[in-house]
């Protein structure tokens, strides 16, 4: 079919957002697919694009005026009562429902709608407004029922004696399996392994000393509080900091 004009008033203006939660690479091919697909949804149905906002590695928590370009578009829907905000899906305009809600009262404001390439929605109708909400609703528990996956996982991975991410502990390596073992470096400063450290730590601190006596002790005998980097499997340094040693 012919495409329609933008200069007719009767073309719709739309401003096209899309939003990533990571900018690892591994999703650069999912980005671009959307912003093409974005583009060519608006040639298709003769709509007038007079802006494209696209926020990338920002959390879809964060309400959209709060993110980089999401507040150069609130700022740039202002001067185009009428039109359009397109978003490839509805959870690229936020996780929550809160985050959605807040999103449609600043679009609403002034005078802009939303729009989903992909769902059959468009807040400028009452049937709209009703997908809408209930769309927002099964984003926001689709989120939490991935972040109580996650979690149940992370569980499970440390239940099983394996590490789960961040700092490795102090008195501990992890091996080519993933799983957390006693370490065997030597605190040359001491003479022993961490391991043997850190079980003497625990034993003095049961004992009667303090964390803040332990430091002081640890700085007197020369102990770093940088302690050297942590390898996992893969071979990516950790550089953990050491908590024992007194601040200088």
């Amino acid at each position: 079919m012919p495409l329609a004009n933008p200069a007719d008033p009767a073309v719709q203006a739309v401003f096209l957002y899309r939003h990533n939660s990571t900018d690892d690479q591994a999703e650069a091919g999912t980005i671009k697919n959307q912003q093409d697909f974005l583009r060519n949804f608006a040639a298709l149905y003769g709509l007038n694009v007079v802006g494209e906002h696209w926020d990338e590695g920002v959390s879809g928590t964060v309400p959209l005026d709060q993110r980089p370009d999401g507040r150069r578009l609130v700022e740039a829907i202002r001067t185009r009562p009428g039109a359009a905000v397109l978003v490839y899906r509805l959870d690229r305009l936020g996780r929550t429902l809160r985050t959605l809600l807040e999103a449609h009262d600043a679009l609403e404001g002034a005078g802009v709608t939303i729009r989903s390439a992909t769902e059959p929605f468009d807040t400028g109708t009452p049937i709209g407004k009703f997908l809408f909400q209930l769309l927002a609703s099964l984003a926001e528990l689709e989120r939490l029922t991935i972040a109580e996956r996650m979690a149940l996982g992370k569980s499970r991975v440390a239940k099983a004696g394996k590490w789960v991410g961040g700092p490795i502990p102090f008195g501990y390596d992890v091996d080519a399996e993933g799983y957390l073992v006693p370490s065997d470096r030597v605190v040359e400063q001491v003479g022993i392994t961490e391991a043997e450290l850190a079980r003497e730590l625990f034993v003095r601190i049961a004992g009667g000393s303090s964390t803040m006596a332990e430091a002081a002790r640890l700085s007197a005998l020369g102990v770093p509080c940088q302690c050297p980097g942590r390898r996992r499997a893969g071979g990516v340094d950790l550089g953990r900091l050491c908590p024992l040693a007194a601040p200088s």
